[in-house]
């Protein structure tokens, strides 16, 4: 129904085709191949197209303009911080278009490469030669957008809306009709995943003293006192002795508690050796055997996932070592992970991930600042641009907040951060757009539970009152994954649905001119309750597919 059209020298250039599948999977528009079914033309770059059949819509290339470094990544930076401007004071503020009537009559035109700030947000631009940490991780100190204010947004999708918001315009000045597959399932309006990183599952270590020094100098540091610290010091020398149960060995406690309040979490364990690295994850595989029971857990809804350790970052296929591992100890299937310290790439990393046969990822954030890392505030079908397999690829699930973020990196006290994730949260649910917290294990130690049960119950009922869809990630990522096989296309000038399934209750938005839909009985039609008042609507009777006619 849309056919993308890049008019300058990127034309077969792989980052802009990934870049026109990241527009595609964002949006929901359904994008075709050539123009003969299309009902409208985007043109990318280069001069607007004349004598196209139907109405077109022209945005500038700014890599033309500006290449594909720093400069680039400036002006994108630029127009996100434009994008958040409405948005501080209105977190509810309507897309707007920003179309000019171009020279060509037929051809509304933008100010805006929509695909440029999409590739820059995710890093795959603007980064040639990115500065590196201490764990392999791009710097954020010197990243544009962890600026605090700038990450609190999640600012592609105030971007993508702008650019439905164009669709919109320049379809209904031409009469068309474009149907625009949902952002979530059964009328949803945003979700919430919580998530547990388990990274130590016994506190009381005295043979890692210099773990145990390390944790008193930063309880000491984070709240200026002496006597909580040391006193932890040493219960993990005199607790062992006397048989008390230790304050990380906490998991099955977790899932009831958050079991209580309504909540399905997924909780990612490590299969590692702590020998490899100061860094490590700190048990071995034995020891989840005695701390977790993975069938309760499944039981009370929750989900069980791989947090990929240290050095399956620096080791060639040992995520796939780890993922069979911890399918066989937690005896049911694995589909999801998030890499230790999120060290994360799209080149060897994701590759890897892919190789294991990972539906998702989880681990695209900041480690050090709460908040949407490039602005992404949805999911993302990433490909693995593989041509003779063009299913293949995963879904990456943004994580959003963080506890360590808030209470070690930017050493809040609980108000302070849950004044933060109030913002978050609020942000996400006013676009539409979808929030992944992880909360370590090790919050909810007994020793300093500031950041424990009273604040998860915070953000859970948080996302509770905002109205969100509270899902684990393995719900997420098979939701945008069957979301991305239903196929749209247009035939004998009407619009067909296919690959609905029953499971879902699917409802549909519908761009451009809204009465050219003849109504049929297997079509509910309703207005959006949010979304710039545009018609939706729903397929009855759980069909596999369906046929809009048009007038």
């Amino acid at each position: 129904m849309i056919q993308f059209y890049v008019g300058c020298k990127h034309r077969t250039d792989p980052l802009e085709i990934l870049g026109v599948q990241f527009i595609e999977d964002l949006t929901g528009l359904p994008i075709e191949a050539s123009d003969e079914s299309a009902a409208m033309i985007v043109q990318v770059g280069g001069i607007p197209l004349t004598g196209v059949n139907g109405p077109s819509f022209w945005t500038p290339c700014w890599r033309c303009q500006y290449g594909d470094g720093p400069e680039l990544r400036s002006r994108v930076a630029d127009a996100a911080a434009q994008q958040i401007m409405p948005h501080e004071t209105n977190p509810a503020s309507p897309a707007s278009s920003n179309l000019t009537r171009s020279a060509n009559a037929s051809t509304e035109a933008s100010d805006v490469d929509f695909i440029a700030i999409v590739l820059v947000g995710l890093e795959r631009l603007g980064f040639a030669t990115p500065q590196r940490d201490e764990h392999g991780r791009t710097d954020e100190t010197v990243n544009p957008f962890a600026d605090p204010i700038l990450s609190e947004h999640p600012w592609q999708i105030y971007v993508i809306d702008q650019f439905l918001e164009s669709i919109d315009q320049a379809a209904r000045a031409a009469g068309q009709v474009v149907v625009v597959k949902p952002r979530w399932p059964d009328d949803q309006s945003w979700a919430f995943a919580l998530s547990h990183d388990v990274d130590h599952v016994r506190k009381w270590q005295p043979q890692r003293p210099t773990l145990r020094l390390l944790e008193a100098f930063r309880a000491i540091r984070r709240c200026g006192k002496f006597g909580a610290p040391l006193n932890s010091l040493a219960r993990a020398y005199i607790g062992p002795l006397l048989t008390w149960r230790d304050p990380y060995r906490n998991l099955d406690e977790i899932g009831e508690f958050e079991h209580g309040l309504g909540a399905r979490s997924t909780f990612l364990f490590g299969i590692a050796n702590p020998g490899y690295s100061q860094f490590e994850i700190s048990y071995p595989t034995e020891d989840l055997n005695g701390v977790v029971n993975f069938t309760a857990l499944r039981q009370l809804g929750h989900e069980i996932a791989l947090h990929g350790s240290y050095q399956a970052a620096d080791e060639i296929g040992r995520l796939s070592i780890e993922k069979a591992k911890i399918e066989e100890l937690s005896c049911g299937s694995v589909s999801g992970v998030r890499q230790h310290y999120l060290r994360f790439d799209w080149e060897r990393i994701f590759r890897e991930e892919l190789r294991a046969g990972f539906l998702y990822d989880a681990s695209w954030g900041f480690s050090r600042s709460p908040g949407f890392r490039g602005g992404l505030g949805l999911p993302l079908w990433v490909s693995s641009q593989d041509r003779t397999n063009p299913n293949h690829g995963l879904v990456e699930l943004p994580m959003t907040i963080m506890d360590t973020s808030l209470r070690e990196h930017l050493r809040l006290n609980p108000e302070q951060a849950a004044v933060v994730a109030q913002r978050i949260l609020a942000n996400a649910a006013a676009s539409g757009g979808l929030v992944v917290a992880n909360w370590h294990n090790n919050a909810y130690d007994r020793e300093d539970s500031r950041f424990g049960e009273g604040f998860v119950r915070r953000l859970i009922d948080e996302a509770r009152v905002r109205g969100a869809w509270q899902a684990t990630l393995s719900d997420l990522a098979e939701w945008w994954s069957y979301r991305r096989t239903l196929q749209i296309s247009l035939v004998d000038g009407r619009i067909r649905i296919s690959n609905l399934k029953s499971s879902y209750e699917t409802s549909f938005d519908v761009l451009g001119n809204p009465d050219a839909i003849i109504p049929d009985s297997e079509i509910l039609l309703q207005r959006h309750p949010t979304r710039q008042g545009r018609l939706r609507f729903q397929v009855r009777g759980g069909r596999p597919h369906a046929t809009l006619e048009l007038a």
